[in-house]
């Protein structure tokens, strides 16, 4: 099958050692069968992403690009989706079935069609949670390596998803965030949308005294507050 995916001539000879029958599929007709159920794909996932708050403002064309990309998985129950801690490579759709999901602590929610899982993990780098199947679960897949060349609305989307997860899911958030989850689902995008990412080199500033007034999630590293007095330069210097 290796050869006929990839268009190439066999490298290894096979022989029958007994008499039996042999069902054959020349190159052509595989083809045919492999683009046959790549449309089928597409168009489930279309007609999911149409009917989706998340993805139904983006154009067809926009669409059409997404659904291309991913690819339709099936888990049966008590089968892990996610791990919490590993290289997040990937992020699932779910659009049939309910899915759990556990932090570190041991918090659990339960997941319904609609929710992607694992964008927050695209951010970080590595899953924040872990996520398993309660029952017979349909997901559409997102590699990283193929997320990236997605632009655009796709990728404000997926943005605004990880942020969202970061906010809604997570236990231990401070209580001058908790307000995020009072608010109405068109007034979280509008905070969301509002934020940038940004990345900083150790000991760099991140907010200085004097500056306005700004909301900074951190979702890679660590930041401390320090004195005024604080000498970024001297402390460079020493960590070289």
């Amino acid at each position: 099958e290796l050869a006929l995916l990839y268009n190439v001539n066999r490298t290894a000879k096979v022989c029958c050692n007994q008499e039996g029958l042999l069902l054959r599929m020349d190159r052509n007709c595989f083809h045919l069968c492999m683009n046959k159920l790549s449309e089928r794909h597409v168009a489930r996932a279309m007609g999911f992403f149409k009917t989706d708050s998340n993805f139904c403002s983006m154009n067809d064309d926009e669409l059409k690009n997404l659904a291309a990309v991913c690819t339709v998985q099936v888990f049966g129950r008590n089968e892990q989706i996610l791990r919490e801690g590993e290289v997040g490579d990937w992020m699932f759709i779910i659009i049939e079935g309910n899915v759990q999901t556990v932090d570190s602590d041991g918090n659990s929610t339960v997941k319904s069609p609609g929710t992607i899982l694992g964008s927050a993990g695209m951010i970080m780098k590595q899953q924040i949670s872990g996520a398993r199947a309660i029952d017979r679960v349909t997901c559409l897949a997102l590699a990283r390596n193929s997320l990236e060349r997605l632009i655009g609305s796709v990728e404000d989307v997926i943005r605004r998803s990880a942020i969202n997860a970061l906010l809604m899911d997570n236990h231990n958030i401070p209580n001058e965030l908790a307000f995020f989850k009072e608010l109405t689902v068109a007034q979280q995008k509008s905070i969301i949308d509002r934020c940038e990412s940004m990345e900083f080199t150790p000991l760099q500033p991140i907010v200085v005294s004097g500056a306005p007034a700004q909301l900074v999630l951190v979702t890679q590293g660590e930041l401390a507050v320090m004195p005024e007095d604080f000498d970024t330069s001297a402390h460079l210097e020493l960590s070289k």
